[in-house]
């Protein structure tokens, strides 16, 4: 499952950079991917 979202956020990435090619959502996307376990892990341990 953690693939599946992992995918996600990379689509989602590649979409925003497309709609938005400001170069500012790009550091963010790679923000929220490099982090990706530790968001996962952090919301899991709120639920």
């Amino acid at each position: 499952m953690s693939t599946t979202f992992f995918n996600y956020f990379k689509y989602f990435c590649q979409a925003s950079v497309c709609l938005a090619p400001t170069k500012e959502i790009v550091p963010l996307c790679t923000l929220v991917v490099n982090n990706f376990f530790d968001i996962i892990l952090t919301m899991l341990l709120y639920v």
